[in-house]
């Protein structure tokens, strides 16, 4: 053989074969940490690096969100503090608004599940078709994989949306109502 690959035991190293082989003329022994190990460390530095993204990619919207509904919770400040002047209870208030803000966020997010799934599609029919024409496979998502993203997607940016939400809202919740009846800012 031209070269054989040997495993060595614990407490070893490449040293210790280079000793003994350095009897043999024949044998070189040359060593390296091998592609695996590189391998192994960029795809744990991307799955980071993914993940990092992810968090920003949720926190981010949840923070436009919020402002967002701060502003346009500030717009119907007299409508809260009317409902609070009336006897309304401030979780009630909150439950309201928390309402509202969840029917926007999953009606944004079913859009842009569908806007997602659409693209998918014109993709499997654009990319997918010069792909196969080049004998290169284009895998597609199941119905069922599609299905469980979507949804996944769909909860994620229900709790981000109603997080930056909720915060807004138990702000307005909080205040007094003959300070929202005059429009005083916190």
């Amino acid at each position: 053989p031209s070269g054989i690959l040997v495993r060595l035991g614990d407490g070893r190293g490449p040293e210790d074969l280079r000793f003994v082989a350095a009897g043999i003329p024949a044998i070189q022994v040359l060593s390296t940490a091998g592609s695996q190990v590189e391998v192994r460390q960029g795809v744990a530095l991307l799955a980071r690096g993914t993940q990092a993204g992810v968090i920003l990619g949720l926190l981010a919207p949840a923070l436009l969100v919020g402002i967002a509904w701060t502003g346009m919770l500030a717009e119907r400040r007299g409508e809260f503090g009317v409902m609070l002047a009336i006897g309304m209870p401030r979780r009630d208030l909150l439950v309201t608004i928390l309402l509202e803000a969840l029917s926007a966020v999953l009606a944004g997010a079913l859009a842009g599940v569908i806007v997602a799934y659409g693209t998918i599609v014109l993709l499997e029919r654009s990319l997918g078709f010069i792909l196969s024409a080049r004998a290169i496979p284009f895998v597609m998502p199941t119905g069922r994989e599609c299905l469980t993203l979507g949804l996944t997607s769909i909860l994620l940016v229900a709790v981000a949306g109603l997080s930056g939400a909720g915060i807004a809202a138990w702000v307005a919740a909080r205040r007094e109502p003959w300070a929202l009846l005059r429009g005083d800012t916190p």
